[in-house]
């Protein structure tokens, strides 16, 4: 795209107050094991070939450095600007002009080019602003004035001209413009070698508002110049491509199928804005006032693209398509007579999408047996009817088709806010996070483990692992997993680590130190090692009580300092899934009893009872480390300033979250140290005094 500056803005959504978007549950919840399966738009594009062999290439900016300033990124000003440089650089040398001369030329050529950019950036980012921002001061901020430079003496005609025409564009006279652009068409041939495309495509980009037919015939003559052999270093044949469809959606009436045909053979060239043009013609498909889309949906590249920017929800950042939309859609399609059995079961989800259950069925009837999205499809009308187990296996013959991705930490794990493809969860994820749910509701949990573990759905994967499965279960399943570094399973190896450290946890709040052990991390066994040293000498009666109040208390600090690490839940009621910063985690499984499809079980929910923590209160380590304190004031004398200290430091633990649980602490405080500098100033204030922590013994 040549003189113009593309900005794409990544608009930030508002999060919640309490926090930032976490991810959703899926298991047990009758509204998302019915929701109609999402598309991505980029994927289905992907199978859609061009009706035409694609004869030019985009040229996107790259991650080079950008001229005149060093950059990580370069837009399509500087790659304007660049490409120009270097264009010129080799008309002088094929010229033969004098090395000093040239230099002369071309930095007056660069002064020149660097003031269009600039304007280009500083217009662009002006625009940004007043039409996104909240800022009154940048909003209000004057429209940037553009200072027309001079162009330079000593430059071969067609930079000229070409330079002197994108200078009264930019002036804001296209016509006059489009007079300089023409005379560089009208040199010899040979004198309009570098420059000939250009001027060709910018007299189609300036009259596509204006004359989109008259844009048409320039636009084609940038292809073949191109062709021809004139200089195309910008790819302005292919940008020429969107351009045309640009002009073909200007005219009265839109010419639809042209130009959603362009836009696919711009794609297929390699160019990244084509998505998004593609989803803005569908855009104005839908709100053309011709109620008549028949002879877009007999046409084969038309119908699957406006197919799938239905069964994708519009697209990135594009509102869900409505159901009136939807149904004009089915029509057409009906009325156009197709039959393809390659694109059935897309109809079938574009029915499913809009509740016509029979009509999805009849098209799923047609549909290839073996695909994705019939064997999904096939599973949620299985549901609808009750039929859990022969639902299940279908999602279970449809996730392996669709591969996992060699990461899953990059997946996008939010709730669906509205943005299209872009939230929620990938289909591979979707496909086996339902099969886990199904399975949970079947009473199959390991089976569930592993189909939500390879969805990268650890939020309920962590609720099995930590609630339904009993400690034992989940062991005998964390040791049959295979190595990571053999890369077979189902567990993506971002999740052995976070389900063996959740099982060294659950095994160290149940006691089994010995086994847990080997499932820490060697960071955190030292840390491991003496809290349980604390709990082995504070327990031990042979010892003097002084020594074992000395390691009660320093268990205590252990527990309290790394309680998280070491004895933290990872949902509730601690939520080390969200490093202890959010309460928020999975409903109560006795909440989906309601639910008719996926509810939880008796059995389900004996378990998760039998698995509650002790005590059930949030951070319940701190709690822990007060009991362990408390024992260790026990067996400390009275009025002693180490007694003081433990009873005031482990009381500042609960007295903010808990004060009726800390209320203990403070009144031993007094009561057994009133004649200590700490039990004094308790007195004083009615409360704990603030001190400085005492550092745990390294």
């Amino acid at each position: 795209m040549c003189l113009a500056l593309v900005v794409v803005l990544l608009v930030a959504v508002p999060a919640r107050a309490c926090g930032p978007f976490l991810p959703d549950s899926i298991v047990e919840r009758d509204d998302i094991i019915l929701a109609a399966p999402k598309a991505t738009f980029a994927k289905e594009l992907a199978r859609i070939e061009p009706s035409m062999p694609v004869g030019f290439k985009a040229v996107p900016p790259t991650r080079k450095g950008q001229w005149p300033r060093e950059s990580t990124s370069e837009n399509y000003a500087v790659q304007t600007a660049l490409a120009d440089d270097a264009d010129l650089r080799q008309a002088l040398t094929d010229r033969r002009v004098p090395e000093d001369d040239a230099a002369a030329i071309l930095a007056n050529y660069r002064a020149a080019r660097m003031a269009i950019a600039e304007y280009i950036t500083a217009f662009a980012t002006w625009n940004v602003w007043r039409t996104w921002t909240w800022d009154k001061e940048k909003s209000s901020a004057p429209k940037p004035r553009f200072q027309p430079p001079d162009v330079p003496a000593g430059l071969p005609d067609e930079f000229a001209e070409y330079l002197r025409g994108a200078i009264l564009y930019h002036q804001g006279s296209p016509a006059d413009a489009r007079v300089s652009w023409q005379k560089v068409l009208q040199l010899d041939p040979s004198q309009r070698h570098w420059r000939s495309t250009w001027a060709a495509f910018m007299l189609g980009k300036s009259l596509v508002d204006d004359d989109p037919a008259k844009a048409v015939e320039w636009l084609r003559l940038t292809r073949k110049l191109a062709k021809d052999g004139f200089a195309d270093s910008l790819g302005l044949a292919s940008s020429s491509i969107g351009w045309e469809a640009r002009a073909l959606l200007h005219m009265k009436p839109p010419r639809f199928v042209e130009a959603i045909e362009l836009y696919v053979e711009q794609m297929s060239g390699g160019e990244p804005t084509a998505s998004a043009s593609l989803q803005r013609a569908v855009a104005k498909v839908l709100v053309a006032k011709d109620d008549d889309l028949t002879p877009l949906a007999r046409n084969v590249t038309t119908r699957r693209v406006i197919t799938a920017y239905f069964i994708s929800r519009g697209g990135p950042w594009q509102p869900n398509p409505d159901a009136k939309a939807r149904g004009k859609w089915l029509a057409a399609v009906e009325a156009a007579k197709v039959a393809v059995a390659e694109d059935a079961e897309r109809f079938a989800l574009v029915a499913y999408q809009l509740g016509e259950m029979d009509v999805a069925k009849r098209w799923l009837a047609v549909a290839p047996p073996d695909s994705v999205m019939t064997h999904w499809l096939h599973a949620k009308l299985l549901l609808r009817d009750g039929k859990l187990a022969e639902a299940s296996e279908e999602l279970a013959l449809a996730a392996p088709k669709l591969p996992l991705p060699a990461s899953l930490s990059t997946w996008p794990r939010f709730r669906d806010i509205g943005l299209g493809d872009m939230a929620g969860v990938p289909p591979e994820a979707r496909i086996r996070g339902e099969l886990g749910s199904l399975r949970l509701a079947r009473g199959k949990y390991t089976e569930a483990l592993d189909a939500l573990l390879s969805a990268g759905d650890w939020l309920d994967s962590a609720y099995i692992a930590e609630r339904v499965l009993t400690a034992d279960e989940l062991k005998t399943y964390v040791d049959a997993l295979p190595p990571a570094a053999l890369k077979t399973g189902n567990v993506p190896e971002e999740c052995r680590g976070q389900l063996r450290h959740l099982l060294a946890r659950r095994l160290a709040r149940l006691g089994r130190f010995e086994e847990a052990r080997a499932y820490f991390s060697p960071e955190l066994q030292p840390g491991l090692d003496e809290y349980v040293r604390g709990l082995r000498d504070g327990n031990n009666a042979r010892l003097a009580k002084e020594k074992q109040a000395e390691a009660l208390w320093s268990a205590a600090r252990v527990a309290r300092s790394h309680g998280m690490e070491l004895l933290g839940t990872e949902l509730e009621p601690d939520s080390y899934i969200y490093g202890g910063s959010y309460e928020e985690s999975r409903p109560d499984p006795a909440m989906a009893v309601g639910n008719k499809l996926v509810p939880s079980s008796p059995d389900e929910r004996a378990r998760v009872a039998a698995s509650r923590i002790e005590p059930d209160k949030r951070f319940h380590y701190r709690y822990v480390a007060a009991d362990l304190a408390w024992r260790a004031a026990a067996m400390m004398p009275d009025e002693s300033d180490e007694t003081a200290n433990v009873l005031c430091v482990a009381g500042t633990w609960l007295k903010d979250r808990d004060p009726k649980a800390a209320d203990r602490f403070y009144k031993a405080l007094v009561t057994r140290c009133g004649k200590t500098a700490l039990g004094k100033k308790a007195k004083t204030l009615h409360w704990f005094p603030v001190i400085a922590p005492t550092p745990r013994p390294e």
